[in-house]
Protein backbone atom coordinates (compact mmCIF):
# COMPACT_ATOMS: atom_id res chain seq x y z
CA UNK A 1 0.00 0.00 0.00
CA UNK A 2 1.42 3.80 -0.50
CA UNK A 3 -0.50 6.14 1.95
CA UNK A 4 -0.65 9.97 1.89
CA UNK A 5 0.76 12.01 4.73
CA UNK A 6 -1.74 14.43 4.50
CA UNK A 7 -5.05 12.73 3.10
CA UNK A 8 -4.29 9.37 4.60
CA UNK A 9 -5.50 7.51 0.89
CA UNK A 10 -4.42 4.52 0.32
CA UNK A 11 -3.58 2.95 -2.83
CA UNK A 12 -2.70 -0.93 -3.82
CA UNK A 13 0.79 -0.92 -5.36
CA UNK A 14 0.80 -4.89 -6.07
CA UNK A 15 -0.74 -8.12 -4.76
CA UNK A 16 0.65 -11.40 -4.14
CA UNK A 17 -0.91 -14.41 -2.66
CA UNK A 18 2.51 -16.62 -2.24
CA UNK A 19 3.65 -13.36 -0.04
CA UNK A 20 3.04 -13.82 3.76
CA UNK A 21 2.33 -11.36 6.44
CA UNK A 22 3.39 -8.72 4.95
CA UNK A 23 6.32 -6.12 4.33
CA UNK A 24 9.20 -6.82 7.25
CA UNK A 25 11.07 -3.99 5.98
CA UNK A 26 11.38 -1.46 3.35
CA UNK A 27 13.80 0.99 1.21
CA UNK A 28 13.51 3.00 -1.57
CA UNK A 29 16.54 2.50 -4.28
CA UNK A 30 17.91 5.20 -6.43
CA UNK A 31 15.72 4.23 -9.07
CA UNK A 32 12.43 5.11 -6.76
CA UNK A 33 11.86 1.13 -6.48
CA UNK A 34 10.38 -0.29 -3.22
CA UNK A 35 12.86 -3.20 -2.16
CA UNK A 36 11.55 -5.04 1.31
CA UNK A 37 12.02 -8.31 2.61
CA UNK A 38 8.83 -10.52 3.32
CA UNK A 39 7.80 -13.96 4.03
CA UNK A 40 6.80 -16.03 1.43
CA UNK A 41 5.24 -19.18 0.35
CA UNK A 42 6.50 -21.19 -3.07
CA UNK A 43 4.55 -23.96 -4.27
CA UNK A 44 7.00 -26.43 -5.49
CA UNK A 45 4.55 -29.12 -6.68
CA UNK A 46 0.88 -30.21 -5.83
CA UNK A 47 1.68 -31.12 -2.79
CA UNK A 48 4.57 -29.49 -1.23
CA UNK A 49 5.09 -25.16 -0.41
CA UNK A 50 8.17 -24.49 0.25
CA UNK A 51 8.44 -21.49 3.48
CA UNK A 52 11.28 -19.03 3.80
CA UNK A 53 12.23 -15.09 3.70
CA UNK A 54 12.99 -13.30 0.93
CA UNK A 55 13.91 -9.48 -0.60
CA UNK A 56 11.96 -8.55 -3.24
CA UNK A 57 11.69 -5.41 -5.70
CA UNK A 58 8.91 -3.44 -6.73
CA UNK A 59 9.77 -1.68 -9.41
CA UNK A 60 7.93 1.93 -10.08
CA UNK A 61 8.12 2.02 -13.68
CA UNK A 62 7.00 -1.07 -14.68
CA UNK A 63 4.22 -2.18 -11.57
CA UNK A 64 5.66 -5.46 -11.52
CA UNK A 65 7.30 -7.43 -8.35
CA UNK A 66 11.03 -8.97 -8.72
CA UNK A 67 12.47 -11.45 -6.74
CA UNK A 68 16.00 -10.41 -5.68
CA UNK A 69 17.61 -13.39 -3.36
CA UNK A 70 16.30 -15.62 -1.15
CA UNK A 71 17.40 -17.31 2.27
CA UNK A 72 16.73 -20.73 0.48
CA UNK A 73 20.09 -19.55 -1.27
CA UNK A 74 21.89 -19.58 2.22
CA UNK A 75 21.41 -23.01 2.38
CA UNK A 76 20.59 -23.02 5.93
CA UNK A 77 17.23 -21.07 7.47
CA UNK A 78 18.08 -17.58 7.51
CA UNK A 79 15.53 -14.81 9.22
CA UNK A 80 15.32 -11.80 7.55
CA UNK A 81 13.64 -9.69 10.07
CA UNK A 82 15.63 -7.77 11.65
CA UNK A 83 16.06 -4.17 9.36
CA UNK A 84 17.26 -3.43 5.55
CA UNK A 85 18.48 -0.76 4.28
CA UNK A 86 20.55 0.81 1.15
CA UNK A 87 24.74 1.00 0.97
CA UNK A 88 25.04 4.96 0.04
CA UNK A 89 28.47 3.94 -2.01
CA UNK A 90 27.39 0.77 -3.79
CA UNK A 91 23.44 1.15 -3.97
CA UNK A 92 23.73 -2.75 -2.48
CA UNK A 93 21.05 -3.73 -0.12
CA UNK A 94 22.34 -4.40 3.42
CA UNK A 95 20.21 -6.49 5.78
CA UNK A 96 20.26 -8.27 9.27
CA UNK A 97 19.65 -11.56 9.30
CA UNK A 98 18.56 -12.77 12.69
CA UNK A 99 19.94 -16.34 12.24
CA UNK A 100 21.73 -16.92 15.44
CA UNK A 101 23.40 -20.03 15.05
CA UNK A 102 25.29 -18.22 11.82
CA UNK A 103 26.51 -15.92 14.31
CA UNK A 104 23.37 -13.28 13.23
CA UNK A 105 25.20 -11.72 10.39
CA UNK A 106 24.93 -8.70 8.53
CA UNK A 107 24.56 -9.52 4.84
CA UNK A 108 25.21 -7.50 1.85
CA UNK A 109 22.78 -8.63 -1.38
CA UNK A 110 23.09 -6.57 -4.73
CA UNK A 111 20.53 -6.39 -7.46
CA UNK A 112 21.66 -9.70 -9.20
CA UNK A 113 21.02 -11.87 -6.09
CA UNK A 114 24.47 -12.40 -4.45
CA UNK A 115 24.86 -12.12 -1.05
CA UNK A 116 27.98 -11.90 0.77
CA UNK A 117 28.34 -11.62 4.83
CA UNK A 118 29.70 -8.10 5.81
CA UNK A 119 30.22 -8.77 9.80
CA UNK A 120 28.44 -11.26 12.45
CA UNK A 121 28.58 -10.67 16.10
CA UNK A 122 25.49 -8.79 16.32
CA UNK A 123 21.69 -8.89 18.21
CA UNK A 124 19.62 -7.68 15.50
CA UNK A 125 16.40 -6.30 16.32
CA UNK A 126 14.19 -3.73 13.82
CA UNK A 127 16.00 -1.58 12.08
CA UNK A 128 19.52 -0.34 10.79
CA UNK A 129 20.87 3.16 9.65
CA UNK A 130 24.05 4.21 7.86
CA UNK A 131 26.36 7.18 8.54
CA UNK A 132 26.73 8.22 4.76
CA UNK A 133 29.75 10.56 6.10
CA UNK A 134 31.78 7.39 7.35
CA UNK A 135 29.89 4.28 5.75
CA UNK A 136 29.66 2.37 9.03
CA UNK A 137 26.29 0.74 9.90
CA UNK A 138 24.32 1.19 13.14
CA UNK A 139 22.07 -1.34 15.11
CA UNK A 140 19.92 -1.02 17.60
CA UNK A 141 19.94 -4.09 20.18
CA UNK A 142 17.86 -2.91 22.92
CA UNK A 143 20.56 -1.17 25.67
CA UNK A 144 23.16 -1.31 22.75
CA UNK A 145 24.08 0.16 19.76
CA UNK A 146 25.89 -1.66 17.72
CA UNK A 147 27.99 -0.17 14.94
CA UNK A 148 30.25 -2.12 11.91
CA UNK A 149 32.71 -0.25 10.29
CA UNK A 150 33.60 -0.59 6.77
CA UNK A 151 35.99 -3.41 6.15
CA UNK A 152 35.23 -4.29 9.63
CA UNK A 153 33.95 -7.99 10.31
CA UNK A 154 33.01 -7.55 13.81
CA UNK A 155 30.97 -4.92 15.38
CA UNK A 156 31.87 -2.50 18.37
CA UNK A 157 29.47 -0.92 21.06
CA UNK A 158 28.31 2.50 20.48
CA UNK A 159 27.43 2.70 24.67
CA UNK A 160 29.75 1.66 27.64
CA UNK A 161 28.18 -1.51 28.87
CA UNK A 162 25.87 -0.58 31.61
CA UNK A 163 25.85 3.09 31.20
CA UNK A 164 22.25 2.97 31.31
CA UNK A 165 21.90 5.12 27.79
CA UNK A 166 17.92 3.57 27.24
CA UNK A 167 16.61 0.95 25.14
CA UNK A 168 16.93 0.72 21.44
CA UNK A 169 14.82 -0.48 19.01
CA UNK A 170 13.71 1.87 15.76
CA UNK A 171 16.66 3.80 14.72
CA UNK A 172 17.50 6.94 11.80
CA UNK A 173 20.12 8.87 10.84
CA UNK A 174 18.84 12.54 11.64
CA UNK A 175 18.30 14.34 8.06
CA UNK A 176 21.68 16.71 6.34
CA UNK A 177 20.09 19.90 7.27
CA UNK A 178 20.76 18.96 11.02
CA UNK A 179 22.91 21.55 13.03
CA UNK A 180 24.98 18.41 13.66
CA UNK A 181 25.30 14.36 12.60
CA UNK A 182 22.96 12.58 15.30
CA UNK A 183 21.19 9.13 15.62
CA UNK A 184 17.60 9.67 16.34
CA UNK A 185 16.02 6.83 18.33
CA UNK A 186 12.74 6.06 19.69
CA UNK A 187 11.24 3.77 22.30
CA UNK A 188 7.55 3.93 24.23
CA UNK A 189 7.17 7.63 25.22
CA UNK A 190 10.90 8.64 24.98
CA UNK A 191 12.76 9.85 21.58
CA UNK A 192 16.80 9.92 21.98
CA UNK A 193 19.49 12.05 20.14
CA UNK A 194 22.41 10.28 20.10
CA UNK A 195 26.06 11.59 19.09
CA UNK A 196 27.86 8.86 17.03
CA UNK A 197 30.91 10.12 17.76
CA UNK A 198 31.06 9.76 21.45
CA UNK A 199 27.36 8.15 22.63
CA UNK A 200 26.27 11.00 24.31
CA UNK A 201 22.53 11.04 24.45
CA UNK A 202 19.85 13.54 24.94
CA UNK A 203 16.00 12.65 25.07
CA UNK A 204 12.50 14.11 24.68
CA UNK A 205 9.11 12.85 25.99
CA UNK A 206 6.45 12.26 23.78
CA UNK A 207 3.30 11.94 25.06
CA UNK A 208 0.40 9.59 24.29
CA UNK A 209 2.92 6.86 22.90
CA UNK A 210 3.62 3.47 24.68
CA UNK A 211 4.70 1.17 21.95
CA UNK A 212 7.86 0.10 20.51
CA UNK A 213 8.44 1.49 17.11
CA UNK A 214 9.56 -0.38 13.96
CA UNK A 215 10.94 2.38 11.82
CA UNK A 216 11.69 6.06 12.06
CA UNK A 217 11.35 8.04 8.51
CA UNK A 218 10.95 11.69 8.15
CA UNK A 219 8.84 13.96 6.07
CA UNK A 220 9.69 15.96 3.90
CA UNK A 221 8.67 20.31 5.00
Amino acid sequence: LALDPVTLARTTLVGNANLLYGPLDLAVNGDGDFVFTNRYAEPIAPTFTRYGVGLFKYSRATRKLTTIATTVQLGRPGNWQGGLGIDIDTGDYVLQDRDWDAGAPLLRINDAGNITTLATGLDPRYTITQDVRTGAWYSPAGSQIWVVQPNATKPTSLFAPGSGNGWHSAIAFDRASAASPRIVSRNGRTLYFIDPANGTVTTTALAGLTDTPWAITFLNG
